[in-house]
């Protein structure tokens, strides 16, 4: 071997002299001491330390509860094997069908291999005198089990040969002594059905968690051609079909016994593959089927990252602000023989340990946050942090990944330290992450001012109608009408098929694209809803058609013409135009805000509920709530929904909205924190670097004022080009999250909102750097110059 000397210099300015080294020992010893430095460090730079692991900690555990929640979403996509060949046909743009469709399909369409009809039902069966479920049962032919591979654990679809014969879920089985529910009976009205069979919960797929499966083809009856909100269709198609042209013939067989007005306006046909469902546009999760917005997923993901990048932009800042600490100790390794793959490996050694402490600690904050998160979410498959291998693996690729990002920034700096390099920290490389932080900062500022104005906008809405006062059944028994006129706070009752902000009801015209919405009321509650008439053209009779302007703009009724080509069953002349009322949920996107309201006499009305006018209080509500409730239940053995104030029903339609935004705002909070943290360590780190250059400043004439607009124009120097730089991306996110709204606000009209996170921005991060920063432009010339 090669003798290896190094040079030394001695203290004082004394001679050089060389001292043999066994590099290969010192080595040895430097690798084994190398992790006690790290960890030393560390504990004598507490703040540093601090800001670090919680930035970390925190953003690791929102990122492990999303990894679940997004992983989760899509895996109902796929749950059943197949679903790439397997398609929901949807008619009018709605995921329902007639009854008839899956055997005409099997039988009359090429390039089909199976059908199968899904129907569902809310009746209430009963199982040991008691509800069985709240969820309502399935009603399946056998071949559904050849579409949908289902584990059994009890039986087989063989059961399914008797119409009798019933299956339970998994749950269901569980709550009822397992297999001993074999054998027993449940109870639909007046006929009796036999368990026969356990098959695994619906929880993860996109059917709703049904519990109880019957056999629709011996038990539904004669099946009939009209489309209905209850059924489903899938098929199954065969290996090299071209599904444009599969969806053509579907639809062209339809077209053979229905016109497209039947279709309010929507595409006839329309098929959707199964592992598209669960995020389809046209899944409103009302027909049996779960459903979830695929850009709701997609906004809090990107927050998400947002988050995760803003604390590694921490931890990449304060070690390239603390490097200078540790200088000597690169130096000394570069005397020993270090190369700089010796460094790096170091640097990322270090991230890594760093990183897998705090993803310990972040795991223990997602399992105690979980539940929070999944309060504010609500999803429609709960919210799981598990540690499955694969999911074990997920974590194992996260950790690595945030290390060597973490990594590769520290070491560009680090890695370029010498003996004879100067003690001062490289600012380019951390002048650029604090202007990606500050990017970061500006963009969650946007977005969650954009979300506030957003919900203002939704509850703010005028609705050109009253609804104050005003409850709201979803149905009117003999029985409800009876006992709601012996109270003494009801002042008035009329009856209707909706309300101002829901209409419930979609009818297109003959060789017209579009559709209204209509509603049905007798004239008790039209005066009730107080709706504000532009024209009125009544005679002597208080009923007839009501279009809303939108509706009369577009079949061309005016206080000159007061007749249209009416829809179907309803009268040519036009009573009157009233201003624009919402008819549908203002979070829908499909909504166009052509209303009819037609006022008939209460007795044909055929369905619909009560619209009551009473006093307003929490008391009367809650015994309205538990009447409504009790009598709905005895009737269908169902716990009564649609009821209450129409306020809170209208405010309901956004409540999950409201959720949203109150989690990206919490996100905006953290992230705003850790960037406040980020920069006053910094400043910190800044202001004992600036010491000597404001000292000479102000030794040649300098102040403290003027020396404080110095160093704070370094500091805008880095925030003016980010916001320049982060105007897109916040634009782009904004109008992102605004896309699933009808009802929504303008960006280009709210500009406000961008120049108001400018604002908050530059206020924020001025504020976090102030304190350190004064701190420099105070500093006392003699002292400073004195250390030096």
């Amino acid at each position: 071997t090669t003798d290896t000397y190094t040079n030394h210099v001695l203290p004082f300015g004394g001679t050089h002299f060389k001292e043999k080294i066994d590099i290969p020992a010192v080595t040895r010893q430097t690798n084994n001491t190398e992790m006690k430095s790290y960890l030393r460090f560390l504990s004598r730079n507490k703040l540093y330390t601090a800001i670090m692991a919680v930035g970390l900690c925190v953003s690791l555990a929102f990122v492990i509860i999303f990894t679940c929640y997004t992983r989760q979403q899509f895996a109902v996509c796929n749950h059943y094997p197949g679903s790439k060949d397997i398609y929901l046909v949807g008619m009018g743009g709605r995921t329902f069908s007639y009854e008839t469709l899956a055997e005409e399909i099997e039988n009359e369409i090429p390039g089909v291999e199976d059908a199968v009809l899904v129907q569902n039902y809310y009746n209430g069966i009963k199982y040991n005198g008691e509800l069985s479920s709240e969820e309502g049962m399935l009603m399946l032919d056998k071949d559904f089990f050849d579409v949908f591979e289902t584990r059994f654990l009890a039986g087989s679809p063989e059961v399914f040969n008797t119409a009798e014969n019933a299956l339970v879920t998994e749950s269901f089985a569980r709550r009822n002594g397992m297999e001993e529910v074999i054998g027993t009976r449940l109870i639909d009205g007046k006929k009796e059905f036999i368990i026969a069979g356990i098959i695994e919960d619906f929880s993860g797929s996109v059917f709703e968690n049904f519990e109880v499966i019957l056999n629709g083809k011996l038990n539904a009856g004669k099946r009939s051609n009209q489309t209905t909100s209850s059924v489903m269709t899938f098929i199954k198609v065969s290996k090299g079909t071209d599904i444009k042209d599969l969806e053509a013939n579907i639809e062209n067989h339809v077209l053979k016994f229905m016109n497209h007005s039947r279709f309010r306006g929507a595409k006839p046909v329309t098929l959707i593959r199964l592992d598209e469902l669960y995020f389809s546009e046209i899944n409103d999760g009302m027909m049996g089927l779960k459903c979830e917005k695929i850009d709701k997923v997609f906004i809090l993901s990107i927050v998400v990252i947002f988050l995760l990048i803003s604390s590694i932009i921490n931890y990449v800042n304060l070690n390239v602000a603390s490097a200078e600490r540790r200088e000597k100790e690169m130096a000394l390794r570069h005397i020993l023989g270090a190369d700089r793959r010796h460094v790096y490996f170091r640097v990322f050694a270090e991230s890594l340990v760093f990183t897998a402490l705090a993803f310990l600690v972040a795991i223990a904050l997602s399992i105690g946050l979980s539940d929070k998160i999944s309060d504010l979410l609500r999803p429609e498959i709960p919210l799981e942090i598990s540690f499955t291998a694969d999911y074990m693996m997920i974590y194992f690729l996260l950790i690595l990944a945030t290390s060597v990002i973490c990594s590769i920034a520290v070491s560009l700096n680090v890695s370029r330290t010498k003996v004879t390099s100067s003690t001062r920290t490289r600012k380019p490389l951390s002048g650029l992450f604090m202007g990606l932080q500050f990017v970061l900062s500006f963009v969650m500022i946007s977005v969650s001012l954009t979300m506030e104005a957003q919900m203002r906008h939704m509850v703010n809405r005028d609705m050109f109608a009253n609804v104050d006062n005003l409850y709201r059944t979803m149905f009117s028994s003999t029985e409800l009408k009876q006992k709601v006129k012996a109270l003494p706070f009801i002042r008035n009752a009329g009856r209707s098929t909706g309300y101002p902000g829901y209409f419930g009801m979609l009818m297109g015209a003959d060789g017209d694209d579009t559709y209204a919405s209509i509603m049905y009321c007798d004239s008790i509650a039209f005066r009730l809803f107080g709706f504000d008439i532009i024209e009125d053209n009544r005679d002597d009779s208080p009923h007839g058609v009501w279009l809303t302007e939108r509706a009369a703009n577009h079949f061309n009724v005016d206080k000159e013409n007061f007749t249209w080509k009416p829809l179907y069953g309803l009268s040519e002349k036009v009573s009157g135009i009233i201003k624009d009322t919402p008819t549908s949920s203002i979070v829908k996107k499909r909504w166009n805000g052509l209303g009819i309201v037609v006022v008939v006499k209460q007795e044909e009305l055929r369905w619909g509920g009560w619209i009551l006018e009473m006093d307003e209080t929490d008391e009367n509500r809650h015994y309205m709530d538990s009447l409504t409730n009790v009598l709905y239940k005895n009737m269908s053995g169902k716990e009564a929904f649609g009821c209450g104030f129409i306020k809170d029903l209208n405010r309901k339609e956004y409540d999950q909205t409201e959720r949203d935004m109150r989690l990206i705002e919490l996100f905006m909070f953290i992230s705003i924190m850790l960037s406040c943290l980020a920069f006053f360590a910094i400043s910190m780190h800044y202001s004992v670097n600036n010491a000597k250059p404001v000292s000479i400043h102000k030794v040649f004439g300098g102040s403290t004022s003027s020396e404080l607009r110095r160093c704070l124009g370094k500091y805008f120097r880095i925030m003016l080009p980010a916001l320049i730089i982060g105007i897109p991306p916040a634009w782009i996110l904004c109008g992102r999250y605004l896309e699933q709204f009808s009802y929504k606000i303008d960006l280009k009209e709210n500009i406000w909102i961008f120049l108001t996170a400018m604002v908050i921005s530059i206020a924020i991060s001025t504020a976090a750097v102030l304190w350190q920063t004064l701190r420099a432009a105070r500093t006392n010339p003699a002292e400073a110059l004195k250390k030096e």
